[in-house]
């Protein structure tokens, strides 16, 4: 249906003043070109293209690019059918923040404790044949064979040969995932306030705890508990054995814990 540059001035009478200055204002009127008039041969539909093309280029270039929101006005329609259009401002559209595929995680926080212990459990990509790509099971000693980055084949896997065969990157991904959410829950059940923690204490005792070292430290965890953090990076390493032998896997793991723990204790004290 086509409507006249007439038609449309006794349109816009039948709108109070306050509605024709939203419009004037997000059109910026006064500084710069007048919206568009329709012609005789424009139809409703085109005239409503022209204006969203007009708003586009109205955004400022430092804008986000969003869509322009078209909103119809039910029941305020002329007697050539023409619905009056009212456009928003422009509209940043955010994108949806991807959910962590664990119930301990948030955002990218996921990424960095697999990082940290992809490279603390297999930063030399043991049991891994570059031929197939795949992780095979290897020993650390006669009491544990591993697989990928840190996984503890059980005796049960171990007999039905699980990993026999091999698995690719992406399982083992999926495998470390679940041993993480296996070590969280793990120091949960012992640390009252665990949560309370920031991340980066969270992050090096669901570390320890997937190697079972804080497990086994009863004095640690009680002393956590009582929320003595100094006490507790002195005693975490207190008698360990494997501690004092500088060429041990375990010294920079159990260190990366104390100097977290002290780290928290000083912020308290701050």
């Amino acid at each position: 249906m086509n409507i006249t540059p007439e038609e449309m001035e006794k349109l816009m009478k039948l709108f109070p003043q306050e509605d024709l200055d939203k419009i004037m204002e997000m059109a910026e009127i006064e500084e710069q070109e007048l919206i568009p008039v329709p012609s005789k041969s424009m139809s409703a539909d085109q005239y409503a293209k022209s204006r969203e093309e007009s708003m586009l280029e109205r955004t400022p270039i430092d804008m986000p690019q969003g869509e322009v929101e078209v909103e119809e006005i039910e029941g305020e329609e002329d007697s050539v059918g023409l619905d009056v259009i009212m456009y928003s401002d422009i509209i940043d559209e955010e994108e949806d923040e991807e959910d962590s595929s664990s119930q301990y995680y948030v955002g990218d926080e996921l990424d960095s404790q697999m990082d940290i212990i992809k490279e603390l459990e297999n930063s030399i990509g043991a049991g891994k044949n570059e031929e197939d790509n795949k992780w095979y099971p290897h020993v650390i000693d006669e009491d544990e064979t591993i697989v990928a980055y840190g996984h503890k084949i059980t005796a049960e896997e171990e007999a039905a040969g699980t990993y026999d065969d091999g698995i690719t990157e992406e399982e083992a991904i999926e495998l470390l995932k679940v041993d993480i959410d296996d070590a969280n829950k793990k120091v949960r059940d012992k640390i009252e306030d665990f949560d309370s923690f920031p991340f980066y204490l969270k992050m090096e005792l669901v570390n320890s705890a997937y190697r079972g070292l804080i497990q086994v430290s009863p004095n640690t965890l009680t002393l956590i508990n009582e929320g003595n953090f100094e006490g507790a990076a002195d005693e975490f390493t207190n008698n360990v054995d494997a501690y004092l032998d500088e060429d041990s896997g375990i010294k920079p793991r159990m260190d990366r814990v104390v100097d977290a723990l002290r780290k928290y204790a000083q912020e308290l004290d701050d």
